[in-house]
Order: structure tokens, then C-alpha cells, then sequence
């Protein structure tokens, strides 16, 4: 198996980091971003990226050892996704001909993916919505899980324990640019 790399990303993603942040659009409305998650999972499917990635819907294991494209770390930053799809070359990753547009779907995708795992699909009526990745959620499942965060005299809940802790690294961030809205 080959071992994916992300070396010599980093110090370019630091780089680029800021001036793609400047860049970055206010959020679309929620059948707008419906529309971009379900084009970036077209390119997604036509590119192979399964081939190498888990999404939480892979049943066999990946030819290459890659990151698992559901975790929290990747549906919150899509400014690196953006910016590892842009420099793919500095990666053991294969060559992808991405337009600007395309790379911008695939990381909407990538961000989609971890709260499509999290949200029980049997949920009715979600009262709450996880203001790290936005999955929906029911406050009372949290409080019983204990996924909860109390910050500046508000409740934040998560969908996981992983959400829950990044939202502790930096709260600030998340109370001003997190999911505040259920979608």
C-alpha cells in the first residue's frame, strides 16, 4: 500500500491560507449549497476519489491508505481542502485536473460529509444543529451524551465528541463563524 503524504503541503497552505480566506463568499442559501454538494460528489464519483478515501458510505477498504474524508478536521476546513486540491502536486495524491470551480464543489462536498454520517437518519424534528460541522441534531440526545459546551452564557451542542473539542480549541472562531442557524 502506498502511504498518503501531506509534506511540503503545510508550508504552502500558510502560505495561501489568508489570501484564499479573503477570498472566501458568504455562505449560499441551503438549496444552493444542496446543489454544490451534490455536483462536487459528481466530480467526487467521476474523478475515483473513492478509489483512495473513505466517506462513510465505503464498505471495502481503500486501494491507498488516505485520509478518511468524514472526519471533523475536513468538514471544517475547507480553506485547506481547497488549497491541498490546488497544490496536489506537493502530495503522494494522484494528479486531478480540477478547475477552480471544481475544487471548489469537491471541498463543499468533503465539508457535507461528516454531518451526513452524524445525522441519525431516523431523526424527526431536530431541535438543534451541531454549530461545528451543522449537523442536525436533537438537544436532548446531546445532553445525554454529554456534548455539550456551555460558552460566554450560551449552550453549544455537538454531534460528536470531536466537534465538542474542536469548538473548545477555539470558540471564539465557531461563535462567529460556526453553524448558528439550523440549515
Amino acid at each position: 500500500m502506498q502511504k498518503y503524504h501531506l509534506n511540503g503541503l503545510a508550508a504552502v497552505c500558510s502560505v495561501i491560507l489568508l489570501a484564499i480566506a479573503c477570498n472566501e463568499k458568504p455562505a449560499p442559501a441551503p438549496s444552493v449549497l444542496q446543489k454544490e454538494i451534490a455536483l462536487g460528489e459528481k466530480i467526487f464519483v467521476e474523478k475515483e476519489c473513492g478509489k483512495c478515501h473513505l466517506t462513510g458510505d465505503s464498505l471495502v477498504a481503500p486501494e491507498m491508505k488516505a485520509p478518511d474524508l468524514t472526519l471533523a478536521f475536513l468538514a471544517n476546513d475547507t480553506i485547506f481542502v481547497k488549497a491541498h486540491l490546488q497544490f496536489i502536486e506537493l502530495s503522494s495524491m494522484p494528479p486531478l485536473d480540477l478547475t477552480p470551480q471544481e475544487t471548489r464543489l469537491l471541498a463543499k462536498y468533503v465539508a457535507h460529509l461528516h454531518a451526513k454520517i452524524k445525522t441519525d437518519p431516523n431523526l424527526k424534528d431536530p431541535d438543534g444543529v451541531c454549530i461545528v460541522c451543522g449537523t442536525p441534531l436533537k438537544i436532548t440526545k446531546a445532553q445525554a451524551a454529554a456534548l455539550q459546551t456551555a460558552y460566554d452564557g450560551k449552550t453549544y451542542y455537538f454531534d460528536c465528541a470531536d466537534c465538542e473539542r474542536l469548538f473548545e480549541r477555539s470558540a471564539i472562531w465557531y461563535t462567529q463563524h460556526g453553524y448558528l442557524a439550523m440549515p
